[in-house]
């Protein structure tokens, strides 16, 4: 028993070896029987690889072929008996296949096999999705920053995100500034005010301030009033989103 299952020199622990390092000859095997011509859906193959298989005459020398269980194949021991021989994968267990499995795969394939993409075509067509949102982004940051109202949907999503980066931030003096998106928004508190940004389906408000967009945040502003000895406030400002 000890001999049996030594963790290094065992025969459990040569099976377990010898199996792993069987496995990519089986995978090559396997991918060799489904490139051949023949249904075009890998169930369909390993259906009809089964069915040759459980053929009387040939279905034994199918199965060896199918997993290089040859004697000339270099890892081809992967067992041992009791008396040393060598025992062979096709003397284990079988499992048979369910009868309506087999006759839902012999009417054929069901689909066409999607054929393999290129690489380099690939990569350039991300590149281009990349540009593309990019150039959708840059379009979004000019169109807020020239102030025309009503704004596109995606300008008014980009205008929202800068209004709630300023929203978040500190205010200092009476004024918030938060930078997102490449564009800087400045809340500035003004009493009785409703800052509007307003989209082509839908508004952004924030009562009691003043909202202007600039390509930079105000941070000048908000370090001028520290200076003055202004005393921050972090409570939050109000943004409302209405249709």
């Amino acid at each position: 028993m000890l001999s049996w299952f030594a963790p290094a020199s065992g025969r459990s622990a040569r099976f377990r070896l010898q199996l792993v390092r069987a496995i990519p000859t089986m995978h090559a095997n396997l991918r060799r029987q489904q490139s051949v011509a023949g249904p075009g859906t890998l169930r369909a193959k390993a259906l009809s690889l089964a069915a040759a298989c459980r053929d009387a005459q040939w279905g034994e020398a199918v199965f060896r072929a199918s997993l290089a269980d040859q004697p000339w194949v270099k890892l081809h021991t992967c067992a041992e008996g009791e008396g040393g021989e060598v025992v062979s994968w096709h003397a284990g267990p079988r499992t048979p296949a369910l009868a309506m499995l087999r006759a839902s795969g012999q009417s054929g394939p069901r689909g066409t096999v999607a054929p393999r993409r290129d690489r380099a075509e690939a990569a350039r067509e991300v590149a281009r999705d990349r540009e593309r949102i990019a150039a959708e982004q840059r379009a979004a940051v000019v169109e807020v920053l020239a102030g025309v109202f009503p704004l596109s949907d995606r300008a008014c999503r980009v205008a929202l995100r800068a209004v709630m980066a300023a929203a978040r931030g500190v205010e200092v003096g009476g004024v918030r500034a938060g930078r997102e998106g490449g564009v800087g928004c400045v809340l500035t508190a003004v009493e009785g005010a409703l800052g509007r940004v307003d989209g082509v389906g839908w508004s952004v408000l924030v009562p009691g301030r003043q909202v202007v967009f600039r390509p930079e945040a105000a941070t000048g502003v908000v370090r001028a009033a520290q200076r003055r000895g202004g005393r921050p406030n972090v409570a939050a400002v109000r943004v409302e989103v209405v249709a």
